[in-house]
């Protein structure tokens, strides 16, 4: 999306996908600096394919071999580290710089009238009701500068990456990469396909391209959150129960601690949304946590206020320090001057008296 600066949003693809580029099937793409880890196609970054995990057939014995270790910092430095008092269902600790909001799927095919969310029926008009929130949590990361990742469900024009299974699924007036109001729909490059233009990502925010309902599946999304050293998710988009909750299960298994936001994340059935909620804080969080965008934003401004705070007081406790140390030096000069002094009188004094003489004797 056009974001009015000369450096564009960072987007990616995967490469481990059947993807077709202008340079022909097959052909190695190039190589662009500084991010050495992805390969590029049509200047979209690559992605390293995933631990492949070997199913228990496989294995002798059927035994199925231990999944991969989450690859977080052994101690992570955040800035500051705030907690959500009212989270359900319990408080939510937020380690500020170790936390990324996710912006799932707000794009005009789903929002907005004549896109993939109409064809199915769907009153769009439910989904738009939760931008203002998220635009309030977007601007206060941009900010304080936290990371920010906006996902797009979104296909080849070839559809080379779209399951049959997926394209013939339900009953709608038009089918994935059909020509619609907005352009094919959700693929790539479509009028339809891009973000609202009250959400559109700016420079240094990373956009996800997925072929799938999950955020994980076959995406960089994993590996970039560990490059950021992201161990918490502020999770936003549409559509709560599909895409959002598929995200959301999927953050789980690989050990993030996912926060749902109540008023920053729809669905064309308010129902289901209510269901998920429930179903995230259920068991004690056995997905995750829940706040309004309100609870979340207060709690980081707070957290930041505070931490300004404690910086000023450390740099007056510093400066006060020095000049304690400048007082205790002129302190240490003065008794060394006034000891001078004191030598000085005595050997005046001394002086006087060998001249004179006794006290009563004439010269």
């Amino acid at each position: 999306p056009t974001s009015g600066v000369s450096e564009e949003p960072r987007r990616f693809e995967d490469s481990s996908s059947p993807v077709r580029s202008d340079r022909g099937v097959g052909a190695a793409p190039a190589v662009r600096k500084p991010i050495p880890k992805f390969n590029f196609v049509e200047n979209i970054h690559g992605t390293p394919k995933e631990t492949a995990v070997t199913s228990p057939s496989d294995v002798p014995g059927n035994v199925a071999p231990p999944l991969p270790k989450p690859e977080f910092p052994a101690t992570p430095s955040p800035i500051a580290r705030a907690t959500i008092e009212t989270a359900k269902p319990y408080p939510y600790e937020l380690p500020i710089e170790n936390t990324a909001l996710i912006i799932i799927d707000m794009q005009r095919d789903f929002c907005e009238p004549g896109g993939f969310g109409e064809s199915l029926g769907n009153d769009v008009s439910l989904l738009q009701a939760v931008v203002p929130q998220i635009e309030s949590l977007l601007g206060t990361f941009r900010q304080h500068n936290l990371t920010v990742i906006h996902t797009m469900e979104a296909h080849e024009g070839d559809l080379s990456d779209l399951p049959e299974a997926k394209r013939v699924r339900g009953n709608p007036s038009q089918r994935i990469g059909e020509e619609g109001p907005l352009g094919r729909l959700l693929v790539k490059g479509s009028v339809g396909n891009a973000i609202i233009d009250q959400l559109k990502p700016i420079a240094g925010e990373h956009v996800i391209y997925k072929p799938g309902k999950g955020a994980f599946f076959h995406t960089p999304l994993d590996s970039i959150l560990k490059r950021n050293n992201i161990t918490n998710l502020i999770v936003t988009g549409v559509t709560t129960e599909v895409c959002v909750q598929s995200t959301l299960r999927e953050a789980n298994d690989r050990g993030y601690n996912c926060l749902l936001v109540e008023d920053g994340t729809a669905s064309y059935f308010p129902e289901f949304k209510e269901s998920v909620l429930q179903q995230v804080v259920a068991q004690g969080g056995i997905v995750g946590w829940t706040a309004s965008s309100g609870e979340v934003v207060q709690a980081i401004e707070h957290c930041l206020r505070a931490d300004v705070t404690a910086a000023e007081i450390l740099r007056l406790q510093s400066a006060l320090k020095a000049e304690r140390s400048k007082v205790e030096s002129l302190e240490k000069e003065l008794t060394s001057l006034r000891r001078e002094y004191s030598a000085a009188k005595r050997v005046l004094r001394n002086n006087v008296r060998s001249e004179t003489g006794p006290p009563g004797q004439f010269h």
